[in-house]
């Protein structure tokens, strides 16, 4: 199983130099000023920095894993960490760049999932779970249920899946041009940074449609969150 995580570091201002990246026109955001791109370059290695408009910074990291265990150690954002697992590439660049984190009470990276797949049916229930809430199958899971909402294009479905708590949510895909061509390029990153917001603000900063789905979906599996519209996403049973 092929997986690609998006993921975000709340980090202080970086001291690196830092260049504006010209972002084209975005439509899904309800101000230009939500979100600035920054891009650092140093030999053969460069880095995406965000800023939102509330002035917190993140690092963006795109990775790809072969298995949940990868998944879970990748977005690993403490050096505390390096017991647990062999490999923790987040926290080789927090401290190669001298990035300093901004959160201290979680230990892992916010997540958008994207698993590509011929038949979401073909993957078991507890499985998409694990990948929403980016755990190894040896994880416990808290929930009975699995909170989602989907599309169809041409037949091939979209399934987006909320984790449980976890900072992290997937989207599973038998779509390969969607997932190729749109998440990979521009939708991926678009969702997430829709997640950063809501998280992290408890707003909605657009009026697109979709963008008030995935926030009704994400407030869905909040433990302390009560106002979600349960006819806009589905349920399973795991």
């Amino acid at each position: 199983m092929k997986l690609l995580s998006i993921m975000a570091v709340p980090i202080e201002q970086p001291l690196i130099p830092l260049t504006l990246k010209k972002q084209p026109s975005d439509y899904f955001f309800d101000h230009v000023t939500r979100f600035s791109h920054y891009e650092f370059f140093q030999q053969n290695e460069n880095l995406d920095i965000l800023k939102d408009d509330l002035n917190q910074w993140y690092f963006i990291s795109k990775m790809y894993c072969n298995n949940l265990r990868q998944l879970k150690a990748f977005r690993q954002i403490h050096p505390e960490s390096t017991a647990l697992y062999k490999s923790l590439p987040l926290v080789d660049v927090l401290e190669r760049f001298n990035l300093q984190l901004a959160i201290h009470d979680y230990d892992k990276a916010f997540s958008h999932v994207l698993c590509l797949t011929d038949n979401i049916d073909s993957i078991p229930i507890h499985t998409q779970m694990h990948i929403a809430n980016c755990e190894s199958e040896s994880d416990p899971i808290f929930t009975t249920e699995m909170h989602y909402f989907h599309t169809v294009e041409e037949g091939a479905r979209t399934r987006f899946i909320a984790g449980i708590e976890s900072r992290s949510f997937a989207t599973i895909t038998e779509n390969k041009h969607f997932a190729e061509e749109v998440w990979e390029k521009h939708i991926g990153i678009t969702y997430l940074k829709l997640f950063l917001y809501y998280k992290q603000y408890k707003k909605i900063p657009s009026h697109q449609m979709t963008a008030k789905l995935l926030c009704n979906l994400f407030a869905s599996t909040e433990a302390l969150h009560h106002t979600s519209n349960p006819a806009l996403y589905k349920i399973l049973e795991l």
